[in-house]
């Protein structure tokens, strides 16, 4: 099932608070999503993650769910979301896509 995912990491000299990054992830899921169908909170020491189920409007635009990892459709949709991801980001998304071929 498709799922609203906000994470939260500081800068690695910053010392890291759960609250706070708490916080901003559920700011940033603001009005979106439905956390009594579902939602899961992770704190991994540096990052936190917050993660939410589409509400069912939401879920009726997006269709079911479709797992197009090592296919040539997520191929195509990292290169779309290429311009908006950090070059970081972009190195780790082509490295997923990589690992899962081999």
């Amino acid at each position: 099932m498709p799922v609203w995912h906000s994470s939260i990491a500081l800068a690695r000299d910053t010392e890291p608070s759960p609250k706070r990054m708490r916080r901003l992830a559920l700011r940033h899921l603001e009005g979106v999503g439905d956390a009594t169908s579902g939602q899961w909170e992770e704190w991994t020491g540096r990052a936190f993650h917050l993660r939410r189920r589409l509400a069912a409007k939401e879920q009726q635009i997006v269709g079911p769910a479709i797992d197009c990892r090592n296919t040539e459709e997520a191929i195509v949709r990292l290169r779309a979301a290429r311009l908006l991801l950090p070059p970081a980001g972009w190195t780790l998304a082509l490295e997923e896509i990589q690992s899962l071929a081999s």
